[in-house]
């Protein structure tokens, strides 16, 4: 009795595990569309758009952004299947490259990064540079209507003496609405 018992009970668990193996994989949230920043202003001193497209493990991030008619346009690649990326950005003084890896995390797109910048430090235009360690979060709502961009940064300890990390974590977040590009 206690043998059929037995049988009976791994039979059970091995086909509840059967099937927990054979489940289908739940789609992807859809990041692509047309985005404008929530706080955008059609004619104020800042618009921010974002065109994205997305494939299997790739998502192309291009950022129309126009601040007092200045355009500030940036395009990101980013690989979700964690095998990195380099993308070149605008800075203060000029152009600057960020290594980062992309992956999903459930239904978030996690970016990791680390770059150097130089920050002023004197009227003499001595500098000084600062590691920044970031991790960049995209989601969506439920509804795919409001996509929410979280940049968590951190600057990691200088070299030098003057030069003392910031302990505290910045954290951003951008939220951006789904609009029709027409």
């Amino acid at each position: 009795m206690k043998l059929t018992a037995s049988i009976m009970f791994l039979f059970a668990f091995g086909l509840s595990v059967t099937a927990q193996k054979n489940e289908v994989p739940r789609a992807k949230p859809a990041f692509a569309g047309f985005w404008e920043a929530a706080d955008s202003r059609p004619k104020g001193p800042l618009r921010n758009r974002l065109v994205i497209t997305q494939t299997e493990n790739t998502l192309e991030v291009k950022a129309a952004i126009e601040l007092f008619e200045i355009d500030r346009s940036a395009s990101l690649v980013l690989y979700t299947d964690g095998r990195g990326e380099k993308n070149q950005v605008k800075a203060a003084a000029g152009t600057m490259t960020i290594s980062s890896t992309t992956k999903w995390k459930k239904d978030k797109i996690v970016r990791k990064m680390e770059f150097v910048y130089s920050q002023p430090v004197s009227m003499l235009g001595d500098t000084r540079p600062i590691t920044v360690r970031e991790t960049e979060t995209y989601s969506l709502s439920k509804d795919g209507d409001q996509l929410t961009i979280e940049n968590v940064s951190v600057n990691v300890a200088p070299v030098t003496q003057l030069a003392r990390p910031d302990p505290q974590p910045k954290i951003i977040k951008r939220v951006f609405r789904r609009f029709k590009n027409e």
